[in-house]
């Protein structure tokens, strides 16, 4: 009898055996790493511009509501940050609210999305509001405010008697609104005097706190969305856009924030006050989420960028960057390591 015969089967069942598990687990093991890559993927950063910030958290909550399981965290900061941590790796999608995306590293890819404004800020309270609202403020006295110095207190500004000192600020954080602001005046960000704060929640805050205090801000931070109205101690006086000395009825666009986006709308409120707003990417971006979102962005997302205090595209442009995008996905899709988000 034959004795090898039971033992050679037990043999071969167990090798049998260990190769169906082997293979079972590494099975599961490129399952489960494919589920680590994609988990991984869906983890990503927005950063920069805090004139962009709320319309893309906005964008991100309401993206999110359909894709549960993708993890965007959107960072409130400068637009260089921005710029540099889309470039660098540190984010995967860079706010930027400059006057000129044309000087952007080539590296990066740039997309608008949105219009905003910078607006000029004082308290509700300043004893010289009737005066300002009547009169406005020149161009080249703000040039005197915040470049010369020529022009430190109030009554220099109003013909007022009493003269009390202007309470000036400006941002320290190389922000888009600073940039805009000084370009308007003719000068650069660090031209810019007063006294410096950070972002434009601290811009606003800083001018609510003075009454005699002046200051810049993008219009999301000074009116209120849900009302329209300004925010409680902010006003807005009006610009001699024109420079005919004397305020007319379309430069007194600051009743409410329908009132001054209808404004940019039309140009009446003007470059570079009135400034588009970008995100950017960097070109060599292949996470499928992160372009998932940026297509998201451009076709639904500009639903709701009206509704979130800011102004929408025209058609024209919003297909333009549209398309702009598509050519991006193609020249990249023989690339891609991952699949499209399902």
């Amino acid at each position: 009898m034959n004795k090898t015969g039971p033992y050679f089967l037990l043999f071969g069942g167990l090798i049998f055996g260990f190769l169906f598990h082997f293979c079972q687990t590494s099975d599961q093991r490129n399952t489960a790493d494919h589920a680590d890559v994609r988990l991984r993927d869906a983890n990503f950063t927005v950063s920069g511009a805090y004139a962009l910030y709320p319309l893309a958290q906005i964008w991100v909550d309401i993206y999110k509501q359909s894709l549960p399981e993708v993890r965007i965290t959107v960072f409130p900061a400068s637009s260089t940050k921005g710029v540099t941590d889309a470039l660098l790796g540190l984010a995967e999608i860079g706010l930027y609210s400059g006057l000129h995306p044309e000087s952007i590293d080539e590296a990066l890819i740039v997309f608008k999305v949105a219009k905003d404004a910078v607006v000029p800020t004082i308290n509700q309270s300043n004893p010289y509001l009737k005066e300002l609202i009547e009169n406005g403020l020149s161009i080249a006295d703000l040039k005197d405010v915040y470049i010369t110095r020529r022009i430190d207190r109030w009554n220099q500004l109003t013909g007022s008697e009493e003269g009390r000192e202007i309470v000036l600020f400006t941002r320290s954080d190389a922000s888009g609104a600073a940039a805009v602001w000084a370009e308007f005046l003719g000068a650069t960000q660090e031209n810019l005097t007063g006294i410096g704060v950070y972002g434009d929640a601290g811009m606003t805050q800083a001018v609510r706190s003075d009454i005699y205090s002046l200051g810049y801000d993008n219009l999301r931070f000074v009116f209120d969305n849900k009302s329209g109205r300004l925010y409680p101690g902010l006003y807005v006086p009006p610009v001699d856009f024109n420079m005919n000395d004397q305020i007319d009825p379309e430069e007194r666009l600051y009743i409410n924030i329908e009132s001054l986006k209808e404004g940019i709308k039309s140009g009446n409120y003007l470059y570079p006050l009135a400034r588009d707003l970008y995100l950017v990417v960097n070109r060599e971006q292949r996470n499928p989420f992160v372009r998932d979102f940026l297509n998201w962005v451009l076709t639904e997302g500009t639903l709701f960028t009206d509704g979130a205090g800011y102004v929408g595209l025209t058609e024209d442009e919003s297909q333009r960057e549209l398309n702009k995008l598509i050519k991006w996905l193609n020249e990249t899709t023989q690339s891609v390591e991952y699949s499209t988000p399902e």
